[in-house]
C-alpha cells in the first residue's frame, strides 16, 4: 500500500507541474528514482524498484501524460547516504522534476 501512496504522489507532482506549464511543449518528462537494489534494504527495494519501472512502461504505453511520454532515471544507492545524496545531485542536473524516493529504516 505504501508503493502505491507513493507512486500516486509522484504523479499528482508531475500533472501539477504540466498544469501549470512546467511541462508545456517538453519532449518528455524526467522522473529520477533513488534505489536499493543492494545493501541492507534490498528486500524491498528490490521489488519497489520493479514495481516503478513497470507502472511507468504502462503509463508510456498509454500515451504518456497529456501525449508527452516519461524518462524515468534510477540510481542504485544502496541504502547510503553518500550515494544517495550523489544520486540526488545527479538527477537535478539531468533535469528531474520530481524524485521518487523509497523511504524506510533498517
Amino acid at each position: 500500500m505504501r508503493l502505491q501512496a507513493w507512486i500516486g504522489f509522484c504523479f499528482t507532482v508531475v500533472l501539477s507541474v504540466i498544469g501549470t506549464g512546467g511541462g508545456a511543449g517538453a519532449e518528455e518528462i524526467v522522473l529520477g528514482g533513488m534505489c536499493d537494489r543492494t545493501g541492507p534494504t534490498k528486500n524491498i527495494g528490490l521489488q519497489a524498484c520493479h514495481g516503478v519501472l513497470d507502472y511507468i512502461k504502462l503509463v508510456n504505453a498509454k500515451g504518456g501524460i497529456k501525449g508527452t511520454p516519461l524518462r524515468y532515471i534510477e540510481v542504485e544507492h544502496a541504502f547510503k547516504v553518500d550515494r544517495g545524496v550523489e544520486a540526488y545531485e545527479r538527477l537535478k542536473r539531468q533535469g528531474a522534476v520530481t524524485m521518487a524516493l523509497l523511504l524506510s529504516t533498517r
